[in-house]
Formats: C-alpha cells, structure tokens, sequence
C-alpha cells in the first residue's frame, strides 16, 4: 500500500516537471519574440535630420490612430522639450478627458550611432520602447509622426497628424498629406485609420 502510493506520489510529481517545462518551452515563442518575430519595418522616408530646437514646444493633435498610446483622445496636445540626446515628451488633454490618459508623458531618445531622426519613445510603466519617426514636419505648422510596437507575431503602428493652431483640420490638410500616402505606414493586417481629433469646448 505504502509502495503504491509512493509509486503514484512521484509519478506525480514528474508529471507536474513535465508540464512545467511544457509551458516554458511554449513560453519562449512569446519570451523572445519581440527578438524574432513581428519587427517594424525599415522606414525609407523620414525626417533624419530632425532638429529637436525646432520640434519642441506645443503641438494639437489634428488626427492619430486608434492604436497609438493615446488613442486618438480629444482635446489631446503633447508639448516637446529639447534635452541632451532627445526630447522630453508631455501629453495634456482637457480636465474633462484626463481620466481617460493613460499616459502623463515620456522620453524620445536618440538611437545609438543613429541619425537625430531616428528615436525611441520610453513611456513610464510599458515595459518596451517604440520606435518613433517624424515622416513629414515644416516645424512652424504641421508634422505627421509614425509610433510602432514589435510585437510577438505581428507591429503596431500608429500615426499622428500634428498642427500648431488648435483650428487646424484632417480636411484642411488633405493636400499637404497626400504625397505622404500614410496609410502605408499602416500595418494592413490591423485596422488602424486616422481618427479626426476634436478641439472645440476644450476649456470646460
């Protein structure tokens, strides 16, 4: 009897060893992914030569993608500020849409050996950084930034069409947009347009 069930105790155990190393070997896959698999593309066309004095300062955001870590909130604004290797990130919204920000502001910082247009975005509490490009910017009106995740199978990309007048429309920009063709910076395999960015009773 006692054999038995000594018999049963450790078979026991090793089939709970067994299944142990079952979820870890399944686990890898998602452990190192972000490594192998689901990279952002190599963008062509980007600003490289970024010049973060002209950058900085407040910027409404006219229209951005569900999928950017804001989510396209309204009255959203994010204000730029120069630092020694990159800028420092402060996104506002109105009093009223503040429950819904998740995040208060981050960290652009310069890709080693890269040029200043290449930048990594640092949010607080998200474990990976994302890669951040400037597609278009003239500095005093408008600029359309790209935000992408690796992700484990498959990136998420984002974009973000900025003026410097809170009055500025998706509408009104649609000719300075169009050579830009942004939605191939889109991953086609995530639903992912740009959603107008409303601006009016931001006061309240």
């Amino acid at each position: 009897m006692t054999l038995c069930f000594l018999k049963r105790s450790a078979d026991d155990i090793i089939k709970k060893e067994m299944k142990s190393c079952l979820i870890f070997l399944l686990s890898l896959p998602l452990i190192l992914g972000q490594l192998v698999l689901g990279p952002c593309p190599k963008l062509q066309e980007f600003v490289q030569d970024l010049d973060y004095n002209k950058y900085s300062g407040k910027w409404y955001v006219v229209a951005q993608s569900r999928r950017h870590p804001m989510r396209a909130l309204e009255c959203q604004t994010v204000n730029y500020t120069q630092n020694s290797n990159g800028l420092d990130v402060e996104y506002n919204t109105a009093k009223k849409y503040l429950h819904m920000k998740n995040f208060d502001g981050g960290l652009l910082k310069r890709e080693s050996g890269k040029s200043s247009g290449e930048l990594s975005l640092f949010l607080p509490h998200f474990p990976q950084r994302l890669q951040f490009r400037v597609l278009k910017a003239n500095y005093s009106e408008f600029a359309v930034e790209y935000v992408c995740l690796p992700g484990v199978f498959n990136y998420t990309s984002s974009v973000t069409l900025l003026h410097r007048k809170p009055q500025a429309t998706l509408q009104n920009l649609e000719l300075a947009l169009q050579p830009l063709n942004i939605q191939k910076h889109v991953n086609p395999h995530i639903g992912n347009p740009l959603i107008p960015v409303n601006h009016t009773n931001c006061n309240q």
